[in-house]
């Protein structure tokens, strides 16, 4: 999957505010061109669930807005953030300059090579080894994984600092040219013929 090819079809985040506030966003998203049917089997959205979301824009600009300068943490946070900031460029919106930390180097950084760690560090596996249930796929589901698995993590960390530092990933103003998310022209037959084949 790729940002300069693959659409956004939900959006989710929880929100925690230094006062101890919890809010929450969730929307659908139509992404204008039809779901393939071999990924609605891990995530279970169909073309008829999403024919009447809005479009990537409103919701996107809605999200920063609910975000504000607050740092976000997610698990393979590249992978995710690909997404909104292309989706942000694509449409003019400024992202604020905040802080991008990922759950999943965290908890390497934490129990990588310990015997008592994880087999790994799929957000589905630390899900088990926090002892909590997940229904991978879904997006608030996976984001509260992450922030459970964020949670789990850093309690009884001496250093919590040194995790932190360990998953920071990048700061979003850090991709405020757009050159960096212009999709070649020379590879539009390219794009085409991998969409064509994802159907």
């Amino acid at each position: 999957l790729s940002p300069l090819v693959d659409k956004i079809i939900e959006i989710a985040a929880v929100k925690l505010t230094p006062d101890g506030e919890v809010d929450y966003f969730h929307q659908l998203i139509n992404p204008l061109i039809d779901i393939p049917d071999f990924t609605i089997q891990f995530h279970g959205i169909t073309n008829e669930m999403v024919n009447h979301s809005p479009t990537i824009r409103k919701p996107l600009k809605t999200l920063w807005d609910f975000v504000g300068r607050l740092p976000m943490v997610a698990h393979n946070s590249t992978f995710d953030l690909g997404y909104l900031v292309k989706a942000s460029h694509d449409f003019q919106i400024e992202f604020p300059p905040l802080d991008i930390f990922d759950s999943c180097r965290m908890s390497r950084a934490r129990y990588k090579g310990k015997p008592e760690g994880p087999a790994n560090f799929k957000l589905s596996t630390l899900a088990e080894y926090a002892q909590f249930p997940l229904q991978h796929h879904v997006a608030m589901e996976d984001t509260m994984a992450c922030l459970k698995i964020t949670a789990f993590t850093l309690k009884d960390v001496e250093k919590v600092d040194h995790l932190l530092e360990k998953g920071f990933v990048f700061r979003l103003s850090s991709f405020a040219n757009t050159n960096a998310f212009q999709f070649p022209k020379r590879f539009e037959d390219l794009k085409i013929l991998i969409r064509n084949i994802s159907k």
